[in-house]
């Protein structure tokens, strides 16, 4: 559960640098700045920061709470915070496709 756990942790940090990086390519390759996608996505912010929320922030919180609870052999509440963690990202996944389907930035 602990290595599972850290692999989990890997995959959620490394879909947040993605995003970050997806925000940044614009402003580098074109030298705009990055307000130019925040105008794209100006009244789409509410799906945006549910993303980022559900998506991303919470299940990275999550899977601190699930990697300490397993460190102290705690598997019933690990599985427990993990069954709350893969609703929280199916959502945020959710609001991604939902973002990618309008504004055509893969979120």
């Amino acid at each position: 559960l602990k290595n599972s756990t850290l692999i989990y942790l890997g995959s959620v940090i490394f879909r947040t640098l993605l995003m970050g990086l997806i925000f940044l390519l614009p402003a580098i390759s074109y030298r705009r700045p990055p307000a130019l996608l925040a105008t794209q996505l100006d009244v789409y912010g509410y799906i945006f920061w549910g993303r980022v929320a559900f998506g991303l922030v919470v299940p990275l919180i999550f899977g601190f709470m699930v990697w300490s609870a397993a460190k102290i052999r705690s598997t019933q509440s690990a599985t427990g915070i993990l069954y709350a963690t893969i609703v929280l990202v199916l959502l945020g996944e959710t609001f991604a496709r939902v973002l990618f389907l309008i504004t055509g930035i893969p979120v």
